[in-house]
């Protein structure tokens, strides 16, 4: 079992880093508002690094129904459209169908927030509790 001195230091990092992060990463912070909206972030980025299409219809399938209905799904992703913080796009291939991928700033700041997550003062505290 891991130290109590990590737990602690892995709890205290975690809420420092959501509280600082959301400050300093705003496309982020939105979907970080919900546990509904941080799993539909997730899938966006896992589909976008694999260069895969996502679209919006599947991205509503991923996402149990008890944590969200359709309906507050869809607005979910139309207000991060607004927002620029996504893009919908037609799909090549199926007209009907709309593709969601994260908008150009949106990728940078995950990339850069995702990189700082790594980096963290919880890995060196961890290393040192494996030393010890």
């Amino acid at each position: 079992m891991k130290s109590k001195k990590v737990l602690i230091a892995q709890c205290s990092y975690l809420y420092n880093e959501f509280l600082n992060n959301n400050k300093k990463y705003k496309n982020v912070k939105y979907f970080r508002t919900s546990p509904v909206k941080h799993l539909i972030m997730f899938k966006i980025f896992e589909y976008y690094y694999q260069d895969e299409d996502l679209f919006v219809e599947k991205l509503i399938e991923y996402i149990p129904t008890s944590f969200a209905s359709r309906a507050n799904l869809f607005a979910f992703i139309d207000n991060a459209v607004k927002e620029n913080i996504l893009v919908k796009t037609e799909s090549l291939k199926d007209h009907r169908k709309k593709t969601i991928k994260p908008s150009e700033s949106f990728e940078k700041e995950f990339a850069e927030w995702i990189m700082s997550l790594k980096s963290s003062q919880y890995e060196t505290l961890l290393q040192e509790s494996k030393n010890k």
